[in-house]
């Protein structure tokens, strides 16, 4: 009584969503957060962080001068950039102090993105983030354009009304 049987990730639920055919009718672009939002490759990391907060994302797209996405950047790969250490100082107002750090994020971006249709099956979404072990897609039109993104979040949401609409136990579903 009282004691941790185990852990669910955002990860488990998305897969027993899959496992258990609860996805079988939605779109990627049915479930995507629409979002005319990204970042050029040649922009700071900084600016990535701020888009990424103001969208409540984790991850955002990348795009080159011609607005065709090129890669992806999250925070996960910003967070070992964003600051360094300045050489020691032994006195002063700034010892101990960090510096910030002027990468761009085309420096540091995962290429190449894993990018959907709006028409993509929600199954081949959540195929892919299995897959490459990722929690967003960028979904792109016919030229490569950004469209929107989809995001596990967005995937257990459709999952969670799923199984309200069929009373079935989480329990069942994630066989704890």
């Amino acid at each position: 009584r009282g004691r941790l049987k185990g852990l669910i990730r955002r990860m488990d639920l998305v897969k027993a969503a899959w496992e258990n055919n609860m996805l079988t009718a939605a779109k990627a672009g049915d479930l995507m957060s629409e979002m005319p939002r990204y970042v050029k490759e040649h922009q700071s990391i900084h600016n990535a962080v701020q888009a990424m907060r103001g969208l409540s994302i984790r991850a955002i797209p990348v795009v080159n001068r011609v607005e065709k996405v090129v890669g992806v950047v999250g925070y996960k790969d910003i967070a070992p950039y964003l600051y360094v250490p300045k050489h020691r100082e032994r006195f002063g107002d700034f010892a101990g102090e960090k510096s910030a750090v002027n990468i761009t994020v085309g420096s540091i971006m995962r290429t190449p993105p894993i990018t959907v249709s709006p028409e993509t099956k929600l199954e081949k979404c959540v195929e892919l983030m299995l897959e490459n072990d990722i929690s967003t897609l960028i979904v792109v039109d016919a030229n490569a354009t950004p469209l929107g993104v989809l995001t596990m979040i967005d995937i257990i949401a459709v999952s969670y009304t799923h199984l309200r609409a069929h009373e079935t136990s989480l329990h069942l579903v994630c066989r704890l």
